[in-house]
């Protein structure tokens, strides 16, 4: 690639572990990006349609991504003709390896983001013979299954002393269960067996009107309370210094019949209370999302 496009480009797809990584050609580099959102309509007798969305975020559908770039050939020199079969029959053979896993892009500031996503079938390839150099022209399709999402987790703290706190969600999207894992740990600073909070627990984003109830007593100076959201599934555990003890799976925490899903951070600044800790350390981490 001799310039860098205006926006990230997609430089590889790996395992989910990163042990696996398919580099992908960037030479000649062209890329679409495709998503639709899920917005269901009824026809009626008058102009236009009935929506049955509420107003607010939308629900998204598969994206779909397009990759086309050269594989470099001097048609003159044997070994290069070969050195490019070998280039494209590995990039064929590890993407089919790898299947799904997470596509990466490299961003003009130098950071990275990665999707989850699959690969939709073996790549294509054109060899243009009336060119002066016969490059191998390579295309490749993905499924993307997700937003985009920082390449690292971060961890944002509130140390409340008054039972209302604030965060500002670094991310462009909201921070929800799904791939971008957050993990909500609550913690008491008062220490003591049986001092480190009042029973129950409740954690309320007030921005959204989200809440999870925790009825579990503190029973040591190292134990907290952690609520988890990641890959779909959700949690609630208690840690007693020892070890773990699910909240969730003994129905000892609780949202609202009217909430279909556990708190998640809004975008932007949020406004947040929690009831039963006067003094608490509250972290949140996550992978910050971009939609």
């Amino acid at each position: 690639m001799s310039l860098p496009p205006p926006i990230g480009y997609f430089d590889r797809f790996t395992d989910t572990s990163g042990a696996t990584v398919c580099t992908l050609p960037t030479d000649d580099y062209q890329a679409s990006e495709e998503q639709d959102y899920r917005r269901p309509r009824a026809q009626k007798f008058d102009s236009y349609s009935f929506s049955f969305s509420q107003a607010g975020v939308v629900v998204t559908e598969d994206g779909q991504i397009a990759i086309r770039a050269s594989i470099w050939i001097d048609p003159t020199d044997a070994t290069s003709v070969m050195t490019a079969q070998t280039t494209f029959d590995n990039l064929v053979a590890d993407l089919r390896e790898i299947g799904q896993g997470r596509l990466w892009m490299a961003m003009p500031d130098s950071t990275t983001r990665w999707c989850k996503a699959e690969i939709d079938g073996r790549p294509s390839y054109a060899v243009d013979e009336t060119s002066p150099y016969g490059n191998l022209l390579c295309s490749i399709k993905l499924t993307k299954l997700s937003d985009w999402y920082g390449s690292a987790p971060v961890t944002l703290t509130a140390t409340v002393v008054a039972g209302a706190f604030t965060l500002t969600n670094p991310g462009k999207v909201r921070a929800e269960g799904k791939e971008s894992a957050l993990t909500i740990k609550i913690q008491s600073n008062a220490g003591g067996a049986g001092g480190g909070w009042t029973n129950p627990v409740v954690l309320t984003c007030t921005t959204t009107g989200q809440s999870i109830t925790l009825a579990q007593a503190s029973a040591s100076a190292s134990d907290y309370l952690e609520v988890i959201s990641a890959l779909g599934l959700e949690s609630a555990r208690y840690w007693n210094g020892s070890a773990f003890t699910s909240l969730w799976a003994a129905g000892t925490a609780t949202i609202p019949a009217t909430q279909s899903a556990f708190p998640y951070l809004p975008r932007g600044v949020s406004s947040w209370t929690v009831s039963g800790l006067v003094n608490a350390t509250i972290t949140f981490t996550f992978y910050p999302a971009f939609g």
